[in-house]
């Protein structure tokens, strides 16, 4: 099937612009990545939920860096017209690596969410107990719906699943910016 479409789309070319994309595609996640360290540095990265959320992302990176380096450089490099034929098996085995690998990462995310905003609902500042409440719907929704089997990560369900993962970061970084979700004086989680 992958060898079909690259080759519809144009062979060769199409897979120096899928290589493209997917680079142009690690801007942004590093981009998050670098803020939502930002996040971890204000809020105080060595408290105990910040740090575990910080793990949980670094583990969500990898699996979605993994996931978009499967459709994004092996897939077309296997579907290229001008190398050997590959089974249709081996196509299948990088799509269900893909998906493992896609689902894993959104799992991660919403732990990570969730984690950090236990933290934010700790916190006594209304600004920071709203991000959490919302950090905590950002992060369990996607992860409820695609366990459930109600979302799947083709491209409608990824594009609802990340529109809320950063929908929240957009948030997470204009509150960051605004100074808004550093721990209050008198902050259930100060120590």
């Amino acid at each position: 099937m992958h060898l079909v479409l690259i080759s519809a789309m144009g062979g060769k070319r199409t897979f120096r612009r899928l290589a493209k994309a997917m680079l142009a595609a690690l801007g942004p996640l590093l981009l998050l990545t670098w803020g939502f360290l930002m996040f971890a540095t204000d809020r105080g990265a060595a408290r105990p939920l910040i740090a575990a959320g910080l793990i949980a992302y670094a583990v969500s990176l990898f699996a979605h860096i993994g996931a978009g380096t499967i459709n994004g450089f092996v897939v077309p490099a296997l579907a290229n017209p001008e190398a050997p034929p590959v089974s249709h098996d081996i196509f299948r085995l990088a799509w269900q690596s893909n998906q493992a690998l896609a689902q894993l990462g959104v799992y991660m995310t919403g732990a990570a969410y969730v984690l950090w905003s236990s933290d934010l609902l700790r916190d006594r500042s209304k600004a920071a107990r709203l991000m959490g409440a919302l950090g905590v719907v950002a992060g369990a929704v996607p992860v409820v719906l695609l366990a459930s089997g109600t979302l799947r990560m083709d491209v409608s369900g990824a594009f609802l699943i990340y529109g809320m993962h950063v929908a929240w970061a957009g948030l997470v970084g204009l509150m960051l910016w605004r100074g808004a979700l550093q721990p209050s004086r008198n902050s259930a989680t100060s120590s």
